[in-house]
């Protein structure tokens, strides 16, 4: 007979195939079944690890069968869907029709540190023209767009001797998009509007937020994505 962790890897329905009355699971042993899921502690639980189990052993859980009979609600707050499906399996129920919702990426954002400090426009734009075809990429590789970008750079507090500065601003868009010649163009408009000489500055970057999903734009310029690394500071 397979140990309490194996036998949790059985297929949906979850019923420990040696209390089977017919064949293929189709008649579980209730009474035989209930008190085997009451003897397995919640971390034999197959797909239950020690934050889990402690997650339920905070909702007053010891066994399997205390897991089984929790409200839905409380294990969906505590271990999200996945929790969910775990109780619902664990009653019988097949689970496929449960909806799998993955956290949604609220924002995004694109940075560099500069090894040597920035103290012209055009190294600054180029830097920043990198980091917004960054962003893109990955926007589009997960499938969002934004209607705005911020863009930030500052000097470091490390520089005592000069002269200090951190500012940033946002640029909307006219509509929400992920095309790198959309969020380049606003990058750099966000350059020239905070833009100052007699700086020395370190780190410069594109953060966007509330990310919306959107059909992905493809449409790049080819090779902007290595000019930060060809072109900008060291």
């Amino acid at each position: 007979m397979a140990s309490p962790k194996q036998t949790w890897r059985v297929p949906i329905p979850v019923f420990p195939l040696h209390l089977l009355t017919e064949p293929f699971g189709l008649r579980p042993d209730r009474p035989a079944h209930d008190h085997w899921m009451a003897q397995n502690l919640t971390q034999d639980i197959w797909g239950v690890g020690p934050v889990n189990a402690r997650k339920l052993g905070a909702l007053g859980c010891e066994s399997a069968a205390d897991v089984r009979d929790l409200d839905p609600r409380a294990v969906r707050k505590a271990m999200t869907v996945v929790g969910e499906r775990l109780l619902r399996q664990l009653r019988g129920e097949a689970c496929l029709d449960l909806e799998e919702v993955a956290a949604t990426r609220k924002g995004c954002a694109v940075n560099r540190s500069f090894s040597d400090r920035v103290e012209d426009h055009a190294t600054m734009e180029q830097a920043v023209a990198a980091n917004a075809t960054r962003l893109g990429e990955k926007l589009r590789r997960e499938g969002f767009g934004t209607d705005h970008v911020t863009v930030f750079f500052r000097t470091s507090e490390h520089d005592r001797t000069r002269l200090q500065r951190s500012v940033s601003t946002v640029v909307t868009l006219p509509e929400s998009s992920n095309d790198t010649l959309v969020l380049v163009k606003a990058a750099l408009h966000g350059v020239r509007k905070t833009w100052r000489d007699g700086f020395c500055y370190s780190k410069a970057g594109v953060v966007t937020t509330d990310l919306l999903p959107l059909h992905a734009s493809q449409r790049a310029i080819p090779g902007l994505g290595q000019l930060d690394r060809e072109r900008g500071p060291r």
